[in-house]
């Protein structure tokens, strides 16, 4: 069976990295992809779809704390999984997540919205990624 998702899409807020209870670091952000048109009357239109995604690849997270900050653009490739919850009022609920780990998936680079001559500074600068303790519960390696 496949399972597999493809995206280009920019980082929402600035990724965060979480230490698992067994010390392993796990990359969390958020991806937008937009599609723009015009309506009837001419005027552009834009709709975005935020996608959750979380790294467990070590790799690939070391990358993200150097490189990845808000607004850059990526190609990802993960796999497709959800996570169960319930609610305040005890409703179960589902949450789709894009997940890359092991040897499947991969996240690429393309580019930064900052001007050319500032993305020299950005790249060479300390990243604005915060190591945090305690990953959400709805992380699991066994997705």
């Amino acid at each position: 069976m496949l399972n597999k998702v493809i995206l280009t899409g920019n980082i929402g807020p600035a990724p965060k990295i979480w230490l698992t209870p067994d010390r392993r670091e796990i990359a969390t952000f958020s991806l937008a992809t937009s599609k723009s048109w015009k309506d009837d009357l001419g005027k552009w239109q834009t709709y975005t779809d935020w996608h959750r995604v979380t790294v467990f690849r070590e790799s690939i997270v070391k990358w993200i704390k150097r490189s990845l900050n808000k607004g850059d653009t990526v190609y990802l490739e993960g796999k497709l999984t959800y996570h169960s919850w319930k609610d305040s009022h005890n409703q179960t609920r589902q949450t789709a997540y894009i997940v890359i780990f092991g040897q499947e998936g991969r996240l690429e680079y393309l580019r930064s919205p900052q001007p050319k001559e500032q993305e020299e500074t950005i790249k060479t600068s300390a990243s604005s990624v915060e190591v945090e303790n305690n990953p959400p519960s709805s992380l699991s390696l066994n997705s």
